[in-house]
């Protein structure tokens, strides 16, 4: 019951205080990692046995297929107007660049782990986050136009990498080669789970986005209940998937697109509240999780320079260098690029991505990625969450001009 009762507690400590320690810089996550390595020494064996546990999985997984369905659905704009420009650019170019240096860096590292581990924990460290708990891209100094094409990139990237996070860890279970026949395989044994996914998201969030709008235009449903409506489409449409041997989280990301697209311009009013609530909710709830896992793993051992250096390669150079190649051509200015390139947070998915993989493999396998995720994720806190702020005042200054 104490880390329950901790859990409890810190979350509404964040409540009471969340305006003012936005004001020192300091962000939810930031908090709640602090809580959860205090946690991790007091109460680290009922945190162990937690990860070891069936429910784990099952947890983070129901989570992840909230946070896509969530961000599929905070776009307001058309989606040909979306991917296009530098977002396109990000999420075509940047992002499978990315993937490819980090796991080369992986490889070249003597981490002592196969190809399929070195590239569940690139998919783990690529994906980045933008909401507002992390760093502030949207109000205040950074122009529109680069918190939009972020806050786009930062949307898709997770549902794009669930796909490839899956086939990596069939690669890294034991008794699979790393041989290109072997990845071809993979795929090809994938396509039907994607397909039926595609077709499930597809028939889910638009029968049910034009049921929801019909009855709230009928009055058959209130604000309110349309509210509860549409925070049980993810898990309704990662349920029927995953019940057909579909992928769910594929099917919850094309749900939420699928719902926003017959939603159109007149939606529900504040039709999505209730499910970013509950986001947010379990955003503060992973992140104390990963605070406790954090300090159970690297007080186990102390020999994680390999994947110090693989974390400060994921936060800087792995970020870095793809996201300016991938804008080479492109009409954003210096600043916009160097601030792109330089900002890329890790946010919730990257510990639930984490989670999967250490309940689908064995403990040797699964430990090593934990450890490895827990570096990455407290080097990004450091790097954007305190580095953040700075390069925001030093590339726009408040008399700048947008």
């Amino acid at each position: 019951m104490l880390p329950l009762l901790i859990a409890a507690a810190a979350a509404l400590a964040w409540a009471v205080t969340h305006r003012r320690l936005s004001s020192l810089a300091v962000t939810g996550p930031m908090l709640m990692v602090a809580v959860g390595l205090v946690t991790g020494w007091v109460a680290g064996r009922d945190v162990d046995v937690f990860f070891n546990s069936s429910g784990a999985l099952q947890t983070s997984e129901l989570i992840l297929a909230l946070l896509l369905f969530i961000n599929a659905i905070q776009f307001r704009s058309p989606l040909r107007a979306q991917l296009a420009g530098p977002a396109i650019r990000l999420l075509a170019i940047a992002l499978p660049l990315s993937l490819v240096l980090i796991t080369m860096a992986g490889a070249l590292l003597p981490m002592g782990l196969s190809f399929g581990v070195v590239l569940v924990i690139a998919c783990i460290a690529v994906p980045a986050d933008y909401s507002k708990d992390l760093v502030r891209t949207r109000g205040g100094r950074v122009p529109g136009r680069v918190s939009r094409w972020l806050t786009i990139e930062g949307g898709y990237n997770d549902g794009l990498l669930s796909p490839v996070l899956l086939v990596a860890i069939t690669l890294a279970a034991p008794g699979t080669g790393d041989a290109a026949h072997d990845v071809l395989g993979i795929l090809l044994g994938a396509v039907p789970a994607i397909v039926l996914a595609v077709l499930v998201g597809l028939a889910t969030g638009a029968v049910c986005g034009i049921l929801l709008k019909v009855a709230y235009e009928k009055q058959w449903a209130d604000v309110q209940s349309a509210r509860i409506g549409v925070f049980a489409l993810p898990i309704l449409s990662y349920t029927i998937a995953v019940t057909v041997h579909g992928n769910g989280f594929i099917a919850a990301f094309v749900c939420g697109i699928a719902y926003r697209l017959v939603q159109g311009r007149n939606r529900i009013p504040s039709d999505a509240h209730l499910v970013e609530d509950m986001g947010s909710f379990l955003n503060l709830l992973l992140w104390l999780g990963f605070g406790a896992a954090a300090a159970i793993l690297l007080s186990h051992n102390d020999d994680w320079w390999p994947a110090i250096v693989l974390a400060l390669i994921a936060v800087t150079v792995g970020r870095a260098a793809p996201v300016l190649l991938s804008l080479i051509g492109s009409k954003t200015s210096r600043t916009d690029r160097v601030y792109m390139a330089a900002i890329g947070p890790k946010g919730p998915a990257s510990i639930v991505f984490a989670l999967i993989a250490f309940s689908m493999l064995p403990r040797e396998q699964g430990y090593p990625i934990l450890a490895a995720t827990a570096i990455v994720m407290l080097s990004s806190l450091l790097v954007h969450g305190i580095g953040g702020p700075f390069l925001t005042r030093r590339l726009y200054p408040a008399d700048s001009v947008h």
